[in-house]
């Protein structure tokens, strides 16, 4: 099997542009990329941190894949869907040795382009919201989805001459954003959650992902969702069972673990970093939650 593995102790950014270079054609549209990997020549080395600049689809052709997002775990087998928003830290786990999966890596750019609005439309809330989640066993729509993203796949690097080949393009993202879309809204009847509540939830994990470096404190986050805290915390006890200084606090010790995990910096700096008041707060904060030192944890194999 060509999957690597490595003892390196840091998170890798992984861009779109890169991902492109390894394009055996040109692509007609640099704002997205379809892949198809097995096991043979996965190109992500196990249990090891990764972010991507990018949102992405996954489909699980066959075999199965154990991942993280976040400080979720998931096992994704054959007829799964995987949607992941980017800035998430994630890690591979393992790979079974039939593992067949098709991807689509995309950008807000791309998005916008097809005639998306970030701020209004559902859509583009269910890449944002956290943890990524995975649609299994709608055999329906796995077909569609891979549908959809074989035709964007081949109009990208198509070298015979096509008509209105953007149009054509957009047409499919299109339709392929709808099916996410439709998906949410099926599951959204399941739960018997709001739109309202989905929303919010949503928006308060776009703002803890944009400023959990510098704002700790849950009172920031309702401000700027222009509800009061208590309102803020009920919400989230509804959508997800969780208050939100559990989820600040989860992105908080995610980014601390990948942070330490990398030669680079000592405790101190991660403190500074994270914009906690001195280095023995910080500890206070990583011990409450892991149990351990964070100087222990540093020099630990465990991720």
């Amino acid at each position: 099997m060509g999957t690597k593995f490595v003892d390196l102790k840091t998170v890798t950014l992984m861009q779109l542009s890169n991902a492109l270079g390894t394009s055996l054609f040109p692509v007609k549209n640099d704002n997205y990329l379809v892949a198809e990997e097995d096991a043979a020549n996965f190109s992500l080395y196990l249990d090891f941190y990764y972010r991507s600049e990018y949102y992405a689809l996954i489909l699980i052709k066959q075999g199965t894949v154990e991942l993280s997002v976040g400080s979720r775990k998931f096992i994704a087998s054959a007829g799964d869907v995987l949607f992941c928003g980017p800035m998430e830290a994630f890690v591979i786990h393992s790979i079974s040795a039939d593992m067949q999966m098709k991807s689509i890596y995309f950008t807000q750019k791309l998005i916008e382009e097809a005639g998306f609005n970030y701020k209004t439309n559902d859509i583009l809330k269910s890449f944002s919201s956290t943890p990524s989640y995975i649609l299994s066993k709608q055999e329906k729509i796995f077909f569609r989805i891979d549908y959809h993203i074989s035709q964007l796949g081949f109009l990208n690097v198509c070298r015979d001459r096509i008509d209105y080949p953007n149009d054509m393009i957009w047409h499919h993202f299109s339709l392929l954003m709808y099916e996410v879309q439709n998906f949410n809204r099926y599951l959204e009847q399941q739960s018997h959650i709001s739109p309202r509540l989905e929303a919010i939830t949503a928006d308060f994990f776009n703002l803890v992902n944009q400023h959990y470096v510098n704002n700790h404190d849950v009172q920031f986050y309702a401000d700027k969702l222009a509800i009061s805290r208590k309102y803020l915390t009920k919400v989230l006890n509804t959508t997800l069972a969780k208050s939100p200084k559990e989820i600040i606090n989860n992105v908080l010790l995610i980014e601390a673990k990948i942070l330490l995990k990398n030669n680079k910096f000592s405790v101190k700096d991660v403190a500074v970093k994270l914009s906690f008041a001195d280095q023995a707060t910080f500890s206070k904060f990583f011990k409450k939650l892991t149990g351990k030192n964070p100087s222990c944890y540093k020099v630990s194999a465990e991720f």
